[in-house]
């Protein structure tokens, strides 16, 4: 069994921007070395962000919308939480941790990673994620 990991928006599209520790962890997924769990409303967000702060065309964007959900485990959410006060759309990717049995939330957003932790669920920047799991 591969390790299940939900990788924020942020590491998402550095992914695809740049070739470095999150196009790395995206490289791993394709692979199946990892088993990325996503929601569709963190779908949706990686599309918005690649549209309005990267100029991606809808064509493109959505062809990533795609392959993101291809190489991804889907989950739909079962409850709705209420953890990060600060960002409350930061919660998303904690109930889809939850729903989707992950151990990791990968992240570099203050807000997760202030937190550390969610019941079993560790929150961790890139390079932690990485250190420790490294194929």
């Amino acid at each position: 069994m591969t390790i299940r990991v939900v990788l924020d928006t942020n590491i998402w599209v550095a992914s695809i921007g740049w070739r470095g520790a999150a196009y790395r962890i995206r490289e791993f997924v394709q692979a199946g070395t990892f088993t990325s769990v996503i929601s569709l409303p963190i779908l949706v967000e990686v599309t918005r962000v690649l549209r309005q702060y990267f100029a991606f065309s809808d064509d493109l964007a959505y062809e990533w919308y795609c392959h993101l959900g291809t190489i991804s485990e889907i989950v739909v959410p079962l409850h709705s939480l209420e953890v990060i006060k600060a960002d409350p759309d930061d919660n998303k990717f904690i109930e889809c941790a939850v729903t989707g049995q992950a151990i990791y939330i990968v992240s570099q957003d203050a807000d997760l990673l202030r937190l550390g932790q969610y019941e079993n669920i560790k929150i961790v920047n890139v390079q932690t994620f990485l250190k420790t799991y490294q194929p």
